[in-house]
């Protein structure tokens, strides 16, 4: 939903921007990049199932000071905290604003943040939030109805060049000002992912905008969040305080100011000077790199959380293509592979082998969904080879390979440059080389492969997508599809999904999506990246979402 990269994950960004009630849109990744479903507080990797949101122990209590700074070293890099400007969210925005609405921690339902409810209309066209009317801007300005219609409208308002939210034009008709704590959206037709994006859109000072202007507000932000920034140097390091009047927030949070005096984002893309500055104490968590889960784990003071990413890996093709249209073949390929293998060779089986369309983390997922799809690509040689047979397409000339249409299938697979996929895409090379399939690995960056993919010139490609809401599932059978794949009950099923405003009926549809598309093998779901978050053990009373994402809000150092 953000300036329209539904398809694409930056998992990395994601988990960070997730952070102190924060979030970011999605992004395109070569190696790690997924979902989750349920995550073990300081633990080791989920087994067969997904991980779940957990809380730090009850027992623990803070101290009654605030005292202590929590450091994070982000290997991301610096966005701007000028929230209009930045492509996409990360921590450093997290820390400091906040968006009105949040996913609850098991990330099956939104909660309120600046507001105190909301009401959608029985045609579905509007929905009407009641603010709180506690909150303030950092600059001691109220926020209210006007400011949020400030907010809203900047993107609304393409003129304004804002690097978020450019598909609000579609969408939003206009936002009305009731009162002075109530604010009614309108919507030109149903919007069921308006709620991700106003988790994805956060809140900054009009008062402050105005007066600084453009330049000046990157320099001098101004928010509502948890923590205030006070210096802030690109590409180095931002340090904030605390927000002491900070009584708001996220219904599972305390609903009281942070516990820590201070919150400091270091910038290094080296993990390995991360994972040291976390051995020293120096950085209190890290988004640790594989090649250092061993030693964390071995290190009494130092945990790890271990969660699943809300995006995927998958196995695609290009449906313009006649071989690609075979249903019998598509059904052979998703027999032929062997996800456990594969991530095993890639990754020494740190992540999450998944069939779903809809990644585990994401609204609209259900185990279910996962099991019909489990079932239906089961791995089975044996009858991959069995069905290419049935449908004719067979080796004739003895050299192992099969032939379509008079010509040897031997198709080039686009990957991108990443050690861990390329070992991904040289086992399923391997494995499809036993039924007969050869493919010709071609490591590419990343914007070269979405040039091939868009022009619909590719043959075989591994590729990444991920969102908090099922609206990603929808994108990915709406033409124009990375997979250049026009199918009109998919391209029903997924209106179905993005306007249904009901939540338990729109349940209905993307099951029905995601189950169809297995039926058709639209493409091949292979896995989803594990976040690992470590941290030192005397940090204490961190909430972790569904997907293994560190929240801050109560966090202290006991």
């Amino acid at each position: 939903m953000k300036k329209h990269f539904w398809w694409i994950l930056l998992s990395v960004l994601i988990i960070s921007s997730m952070v102190l009630a924060g979030c970011a849109p999605a992004a395109e990744a070569p190696a790690a990049e997924a979902p989750a479903a349920e995550a073990p507080a300081a633990t080791e990797a989920p087994a067969a199932e997904a991980p779940a949101a957990t809380e730090a122990p009850a027992a623990e209590e803070p101290a009654a000071e605030r005292t202590g700074k929590i450091t994070f070293i982000d290997n991301t890099g610096f966005y701007t905290l000028n929230i209009f400007r930045t492509p996409w969210f990360t921590i450093t925005q997290g820390a400091m604003y906040d968006p009105m609405v949040a996913p609850t921690l098991e990330l099956d339902d939104y909660v309120c943040v600046l507001c105190k409810d909301w009401e959608i209309a029985e045609d579905n066209l509007s929905v009407t939030f009641h603010l709180r009317d506690d909150v303030k801007f950092h600059d001691g300005t109220p926020f209210n109805a006007e400011a949020a219609k400030w907010n809203y409208e900047f993107y609304l308002d393409i003129d304004n060049g804002a690097q978020i939210n450019q598909n609000w034009v579609d969408y939003f008709e206009g936002f009305e000002v009731v009162d002075e704590f109530t604010l009614k959206m309108n919507l030109k037709q149903p919007y069921a992912a308006l709620f991700a994006d106003l988790y994805l859109t956060y809140i900054a000072s009009p008062t402050a905008y105005q007066e600084l202007g453009d330049d000046g507000f990157g320099s001098a932000p101004v928010g509502t969040g948890p923590f205030i920034p006070v210096e802030i140097v690109e590409n180095s390091h931002v340090l904030y305080k605390a927000n002491p009047e900070y009584v708001w927030g996220p219904p599972w949070s305390s609903g009281q100011p942070p516990k820590v005096a201070e919150f400091e984002i270091r910038f290094n893309t080296d993990t390995n000077v991360s994972y040291a500055a976390l051995e020293s104490g120096e950085a209190s968590y890290i988004m640790i790199a594989a090649e250092n889960l061993e030693a964390a784990r071995n290190n009494p003071d130092i945990k790890i959380n271990q969660g699943v990413d809300w995006g995927l890996q998958y196995f695609g093709w290009n449906f313009t293509k006649p071989l690609y249209q075979n249903i019998a073949f598509r059904e052979a390929l998703a027999h032929a592979i062997d996800r456990d293998e594969a991530i095993l060779a890639a990754f020494g089986g740190e992540a999450y082998s998944i069939a779903s369309y809809v990644p585990p983390s994401t609204w609209g997922f259900l185990e279910e969904q996962n099991e019909y799809a489990k079932e239906k690509f089961a791995y089975d040689p044996e009858l991959s080879k069995q069905i290419l047979d049935e449908a004719g397409i067979v080796d004739t000339n003895g050299d192992g390979i099969r032939e379509f249409e008079g010509e040897e299938i031997v198709k080039q697979f686009a990957v991108f440059q990443s050690d861990e996929i390329k070992r991904l895409a040289e086992t399923i090379q391997s494995q499809l080389l036993e039924i007969g399939i050869q493919l010709e690995v071609a490591q590419m960056e990343s914007a070269t492969q979405a040039e091939m993919l868009v022009a619909c010139q590719q043959e075989f490609f591994i590729r990444a997508y991920g969102l908090n809401d099922a609206t990603i599932v929808a994108s990915m059978v709406t033409p124009p599809n990375r997979n250049c794949w026009d199918d009109a009950e998919a391209q029903r099923l997924a209106k179905l999904v993005d306007g249904t405003m009901d939540p338990v009926e729109r349940q209905k549809y993307v099951t029905e999506l995601n189950n169809y598309m297995v039926d058709q093998v639209a493409f091949i779901p292979i896995f989803a990246s594990y976040t690992n978050v470590a941290y030192r053990a005397d940090l204490k009373g961190i909430l972790w979402d569904k997907a293994g994402n560190p929240n801050f809000h109560d966090a202290y150092f006991e």
